[in-house]
């Protein structure tokens, strides 16, 4: 019984914090063991500080990264979208001038201005927009006889109507 009694009043001692004993050093000093056990405490702190902020430093740039991606996609898909609705655009304004021209007869002829550089190609009844590499917008017209000059560089093109026959020409 008596160790029994014994091991429980050092257990509740224990659980009071009393001060730690003083150890001499070489000079005669006194010195805390406390101050050591708090520096080793303090290190160990500053190592897990260390780490943390690395792993957050490469957090914020895998995130960062991800955003960058996501923006130079988004960007990519916005200038297709872009050069399709131009290409779309000249189709509609070449297509309806074709088919005017046509439908006014022998010797009308009108003068439209080419905004965006894209090729146009003529097959048969149906007029092609090329904006992209295989890419393209297409529209039917109302006649299949068309003759068509071609100049890359050009900035207007000018639809006749020579008896019958549309003539496009890029100027």
């Amino acid at each position: 019984m008596k160790k029994e009694t014994a091991k429980v009043k050092y257990a509740e001692q224990s659980k009071c914090r009393a001060p730690l004993p003083l150890h001499g050093t070489a000079k005669g000093e006194a010195r805390s063991t406390e101050g050591r056990a708090s520096v080793l405490a303090l290190e160990s702190a500053k190592g897990q500080i260390s780490t943390e902020f690395v792993i957050t430093i490469m957090i914020l740039f895998l995130m960062f990264s991800a955003i960058v991606f996501v923006s130079i996609q988004q960007k990519e898909n916005l200038d297709f979208s872009s050069k399709k609705i131009k290409a779309k655009t000249l189709l509609e304004k070449t297509a309806r001038a074709v088919d005017g021209i046509y439908l006014a007869g022998n010797g009308s002829q009108t003068l439209i201005t080419k905004e965006f550089d894209f090729e146009l190609e003529f097959e048969e009844n149906s007029l092609k927009v090329k904006y992209g590499q295989g890419q393209f917008v297409s529209a039917g017209l109302l006649t299949k006889r068309i003759i068509f000059v071609s100049k890359n560089d050009a900035g207007e093109i000018r639809i006749k109507n020579f008896d019958g026959v549309i003539e496009v020409e890029e100027l």
